[in-house]
């Protein structure tokens, strides 16, 4: 009776097959490990860092679900909606920075004095100049 019944234990135990985890489950366990890590070093009311925070962003956007961080990692829902919204706010922040970052200069145009001066106006009509503090850089055309 014994030797069935470790037989039919035996039969079953070869007949699962290990199912790969999704990738979900093993970012939480990394998640749990980190934290837990995080937790033994630091007070529970530390602050949480910031590469910490992204992989905790990153994670939800990769399918673990608010209550599973909630319940493995101690992670509320008031931390990831700030997190989410600082998230935001950095991101709007470097493109206003990218796009603030060009600077526009006025272009200053030298009046015409006399003939000479028109035909060497004319001549340097051609010719480009940039200014940028006490440095001057010239381009000039020099025939077809």
């Amino acid at each position: 009776m014994e030797r069935a019944a470790s037989v039919g234990l035996r039969g079953r135990a070869s007949r699962q097959r290990k199912v790969p985890r999704p990738s979900s489950e093993l970012n939480l366990d990394h998640l749990r490990r980190r934290f837990t890590e995080l937790r033994r070093r630091r007070p529970r009311q530390a602050r949480v860092p910031d590469d910490l925070r992204a992989e905790v962003l990153a994670a939800l956007d990769g399918g673990v679900t608010q209550g599973q961080l909630r319940k493995t990692c101690g992670v509320s829902t008031s931390q990831v909606r700030d997190w989410r919204q600082a998230r935001a706010r950095a991101e709007a922040a470097s493109r206003g920075r990218a796009a603030s970052s060009a600077r526009v200069f006025s272009v200053v145009d030298v009046p015409v004095a006399g003939e000479a001066e028109a035909a060497r106006q004319t001549h340097r009509a051609q010719e480009l100049e940039l200014r940028l503090g006490g440095w001057s850089i010239s381009l000039r055309h020099e025939g077809p």
